[in-house]
């Protein structure tokens, strides 16, 4: 029987990569257009949505690490690759560097 608090935990990660990625894309919309305001708010939304990101990934990682559930879940390689892509390092690595 899979583990139904590792299933909430990974809906909650599902939604908030969901989010972040949302808020960046509106985030590139503004780039570079007038209006300081507007880019203000979306930096700071855009900061929101990557904490909550962060943070839903760690629960689910200290989930993993406490419970030791696995069953019907991806790897955890498998789970860090979308986090991965979008610059976010996972719990105890150092961010991808940008030349």
């Amino acid at each position: 029987m899979a583990c139904q608090e590792k299933q909430r935990l990974l809906r909650d990660y599902d939604t908030a990569t969901t989010r972040f990625v949302q808020a960046v894309g509106e985030y590139r919309f503004v780039l570079g257009t007038p209006g300081r305001e507007q880019y203000e708010l979306l930096t700071a939304v855009v900061e929101e949505a990557r904490t909550a990101c962060e943070l839903a990934r760690r629960r689910l990682e200290a989930h993993d690490r406490e419970h030791r559930c696995a069953a019907g879940t991806a790897s955890g390689a498998d789970r860090r690759q979308p986090a991965a892509s979008l610059g976010i390092a996972a719990a105890g690595e150092e961010p991808e560097r940008k030349s």
